[in-house]
């Protein structure tokens, strides 16, 4: 008799028929990513999850709680962050995260998307990652189970969920309105004590770092390639168990932009909930006080651009060098106003290189000059280094070793996943001295 049970239980689960009581004995397999929603694209992997063999013992809870955005004990909100309306909490911010936990086995996340452009989202239940497309007039979201995309239940147990916005500023803003969870929910994951501040351009928002196979995605759909939660500053903060911000917006610059002749740039915008909205509300600094602040600009005021400009070098256009200098003192001045006791590291960009473009043009000078936009760009920053250890008295503000030209391989010559990883400090085999990236000098710096 209790033979006959034991396959009748089996049998009922594998049909499908019973499947309150019925729950994976494996986990999820890290890595890949599920596609949801939309047009289901998806990057990363094949996505799912294993389906359930027995079921587990004892009673197994998977009532649907939802979880409302104004419920701070059960979310961890990280990024720059509208909670004007607590209910409606919106944001721009690449890389911005909601963190909750549960035990069950089902999730959903509910938003609502502007479609000012095309958003991407992540939704990270443990170290499995689902990729999200949002639809018009759509707001709930199945994670798992999904059955339109094959993703049965999670495994029954206790699950942490992160939710984060893929793709940078200029796509527009999200409203977070909640996820709906089959099981309990758990207190919100403590937030952590060290916190980072990340601000750049597209290096830094994560853009162009999952081109796909034979850089495919780079062309079809440009903006599937952002994944800010797989940018450098990302993973730098996750090797330090630390919170992070990304101010980051493309093309932005310290005086001038990639689209010549554009007021808006990362100086400008920092002050603003958008990097790439000059009349988004301000954000206010006392909300997040970083302990460590990485820097990454200088790539689109040295780089040719869309205008074809001349090269800015000591040599080619002095004037426009020290532009560049004394507008990055300003700039470092500014954050050193809000953050007195923060360390400050000026990092060079691993996309500009002194051999690009390769022809000699005119500078504003009349002379004929070739471009040394890396070495240009680093002597900049040094000096700006210099300055404030020197001439201000400071010594927070630091150089690091600088980061090597990478090897461009995601799209439009971006670092990819793996670059950004290495550059993290998460070793592959992009560059042999970790003095040279962020971890080893970040670490030694913070005492972490």
């Amino acid at each position: 008799m209790k033979k006959l049970l034991i396959g009748s239980l089996l049998l009922l689960c594998l049909s499908g028929t019973w499947a309150a009581g019925c729950s994976s004995s494996k986990s999820p397999a890290a890595g890949g990513a599920g596609a949801i929603g939309g047009n289901g694209n998806g990057t990363g992997g094949s996505g799912g999850v294993d389906a359930g063999t027995l079921p587990d013992a004892g009673p197994q809870d998977t009532a649907i709680r939802t979880i409302t955005p104004d419920d701070s004990a059960h979310l961890l909100y990280s990024g720059r962050i509208d909670f004007t309306d607590p209910t409606k909490p919106t944001y721009s911010a690449p890389g911005a995260t909601v963190t909750a936990k549960f035990t069950g086995n089902s999730v959903s996340v509910m938003f609502q998307d502007s479609f000012k452009g095309q958003n991407y989202y992540n939704v990270v239940i443990d170290k499995q990652t689902f990729l999200i497309t949002p639809s018009n007039g759509k707001t709930t979201y199945n994670v798992a189970p999904d059955p339109a995309n094959n993703v049965p239940a999670l495994t029954y147990g206790d699950h942490t969920v992160v939710f984060v916005k893929r793709t940078e500023s200029s796509q527009g803003p999200v409203t977070f309105l909640g996820f709906a969870f089959g099981g309990p929910l758990l207190k919100a994951p403590a937030s952590p004590t060290r916190r980072i501040e990340i601000i750049g351009d597209s290096i830094s928002a994560g853009s162009g770092d999952e081109p796909g196979a034979n850089q495919a995605n780079c062309t079809s759909n440009a903006n599937i390639t952002q994944n800010a939660y797989l940018s450098y500053g990302a993973e730098l903060a996750r090797n330090l168990n630390a919170e992070y911000h990304i101010t980051a917006a493309g093309g932005r610059g310290v005086f001038e932009n990639y689209e010549c002749g554009t007021p808006d740039t990362l100086p400008a915008g920092y002050d603003h909930m958008n990097q790439r909205d000059l009349t988004s509300p301000l954000w206010d600094h006392a909300k997040y006080v970083p302990d460590a602040i990485i820097i990454n600009l200088g790539t689109n005021d040295f780089s040719p651009d869309n205008c074809a400009k001349p090269p800015i070098s000591p040599q080619c256009d002095p004037v426009k060098f020290q532009l560049f200098i004394s507008k990055f003192e300003e700039f470092v001045s500014k954050l050193r106003g809000y953050f007195p006791s923060a360390e400050i590291f000026l990092t060079s960009s691993p996309m500009l290189t002194d051999s690009w473009p390769d022809p000699a043009a005119v500078g504003d000078s009349g002379v004929p000059c070739a471009y040394t936009s890396r070495t240009s760009q680093i002597a900049a920053i040094t000096s700006v280094v210099q300055y404030f250890n020197a001439d201000a008295g400071d010594s927070k503000v630091h150089l690091v070793a600088t980061i090597p030209k990478g090897r461009g391989l995601g799209c439009g010559t971006h670092p990819n996943a793996t670059e950004q990883m290495e550059i993290g400090g998460t070793p592959t085999s992009y560059n042999a001295n970790p003095a040279n990236m962020l971890l080893d000098p970040v670490k030694t710096t913070m005492g972490w």
